[in-house]
């Protein structure tokens, strides 16, 4: 048996339909020519605006989301530093007002009323 050798040149293979071409709605785009395109089945007027409609909403609610996401970050942090502010000054009212471990030597207070200019009372 011997093969055929009708249509075994080279321009005589069927050209392969292109990729399709999606536009940034998701849909195939206007200059679109896949196989589907090419046989008539193109996205409609009416799909492509509910497809744009769609897109431009979930912009709308991406962006919303952001706004909210660092309104509630700005919150927290303030929320956070008035928290440290207000451990720090419990931490200084518990310094202040904790009994004295000893008390101070005489040497220890003269060297303060040196340092200070502390002068006793008159009365």
């Amino acid at each position: 048996m011997t093969r055929s050798t009708k249509g075994a040149g080279p321009g005589s293979q069927l050209a392969l339909p292109a990729a399709p071409r999606f536009d940034r709605y998701g849909l195939h785009a206007e200059e679109c020519e896949c196989a589907r395109c090419a046989l008539g089945y193109r996205p409609t007027v009416r799909e492509r605006t509910l497809a744009v409609q769609t897109w431009e909403a979930r912009q709308r609610r991406e962006l919303a989301e952001a706004q909210a996401a660092e309104v509630d970050t700005r919150a927290q942090s303030r929320a956070e530093r008035c928290r440290a502010r207000e451990e720090e000054t419990n931490e200084i009212i518990k310094r202040i007002t904790a009994p004295v471990e000893r008390p101070a030597t005489a040497e220890e207070l003269a060297e303060l009323r040196r340092e200070h200019g502390f002068k006793p009372r008159r009365r």
